[in-house]
């Protein structure tokens, strides 16, 4: 298997060993509840033990030296998931302080919509007190439909964004059979480079619910990754929801 948003390549019967580590991918949201949203207000960084880096380290300026070997197992570098700050393995260039320090996000970091503006919510409870058990049938005919009602309305993820001019978060929307069927190459490049909850993929669902999410977020962009009819199928959406201001979409 191989993570598109951390680029970790691992058999399928190793990947029991990485929960025993506790590894864990880069956190694209935030666990819902009063504690974790005051807990946590920055992004931190998700270093990746690297067997072949590009680029050089930001630390001392030198290149990795590639192990062509597929049977080796020696670690050449550490590398961010999020930002994509390299180092050398050795203590002289990561150093201790760098673990728990924040993330700046990278290059990207205007257009990317941060894992702390994404909080998972709890899915409401379908239980009753005892005591609920001896009032009426009517009664509890009532509580049940409003139960069943709040349940159609609850979504996973709500969107809390920090407002800021230099922010401009991108959603992007990829049809992976567009293109010659290129359009998969796209989507993993994008959730490598971006959060993976803000590229969505239209094989598997229309953007309306992705759209309905973002609606408030301000100075919102969209890209559009396919032919005619996706961009066609985005546009129409957005006249539907009657977003205000309506978005820039940009097509690729």
């Amino acid at each position: 298997r191989k993570c598109a948003a951390c680029k970790i390549i691992v058999h399928t019967v190793c990947v029991e060993q990485l929960e025993k580590i506790n590894f864990r991918c880069k956190p694209t949201y935030r666990e819902g509840g009063s504690r974790c949203l005051r807990e946590q207000s920055f992004v931190r960084h998700h270093w990746v033990h690297r067997r072949r880096q590009e680029g050089k380290c930001k630390q001392c300026g030198k290149g990795f030296q590639q192990k062509f070997s597929f049977h080796t197992k020696e670690i050449i570098a550490i590398s961010c998931s999020w930002c994509k700050q390299a180092f050398h393995n050795k203590v002289t260039c990561f150093m201790l302080h760098h673990i728990e320090e924040p993330c700046s996000l990278g290059v990207h970091a205007a257009v990317i919509i941060p894992p702390t503006w994404i909080i998972k919510v709890k899915k409401p409870q379908n239980s009753f007190k005892s005591s609920s058990r001896r009032k009426k049938r009517t009664s509890l005919k009532r509580k049940t439909s409003r139960k069943g009602a709040d349940e159609s309305k609850w979504k996973p993820f709500i969107i809390k964004p920090i407002p800021s001019p230099l922010m401009k978060p991108l959603l992007v929307f990829v049809n992976p059979k567009s293109g010659g069927n290129q359009g998969n190459k796209v989507l993993q490049m994008f959730m490598w480079c971006l959060n993976p909850r803000q590229v969505f993929d239209l094989s598997r669902g229309g953007p309306k619910e992705a759209l309905e999410l973002y609606r408030k977020v301000a100075n919102l962009r969209i890209l559009a990754c396919g032919g005619d009819g996706t961009v066609g199928w985005i546009l129409s959406l957005l006249d539907d929801l009657q977003l205000r201001p309506q978005p820039p979409v940009a097509v690729l």
